[in-house]
């Protein structure tokens, strides 16, 4: 919800990768970590108030997910620091394939300085 509001405003789908080889699937609903209502990833195509589960390889803690299509309108979308919470670190995907981070997030000191 802080970085992709886009899919509990209306319902905006973006692709989902669990970075896991060799896993069975599994249908799944990404829900982010703020406790409210619209804090999902996962709504039902045209209607963000139904959850739609994705068939991904099944996560487990520590894995890596990719939130796909995020872009530009997302990080202009979004709510900084919703909560507290620090916001969630950007890669970009080159060309070459490697994964380049475009700044570097906030620590939670310096988030919560802001709030002060």
């Amino acid at each position: 919800m802080p970085e992709v509001t886009r899919p509990s405003l209306y319902g905006a789908q973006h692709p989902i990768d669990v970075l896991a080889d060799g896993r069975e699937q599994a249908a799944v609903v990404f829900v982010g970590p703020c406790c409210e209502s619209g804090d999902i990833l996962t709504p039902a195509p045209g209607d963000p108030e139904a959850l739609a589960p994705r068939w991904v390889p099944r996560p487990r803690i520590g894995d890596l997910v990719v939130v796909g299509g995020a872009g530009a309108y997302c990080a202009a979308m979004a709510t900084i620091n919703y909560n507290s919470y620090p916001q969630a670190p950007e890669v970009m995907l080159e060309p070459d394939g490697s994964l380049t981070p475009p700044e570097t997030p906030p620590d939670p000191e310096q988030v919560w300085q802001n709030e002060v």
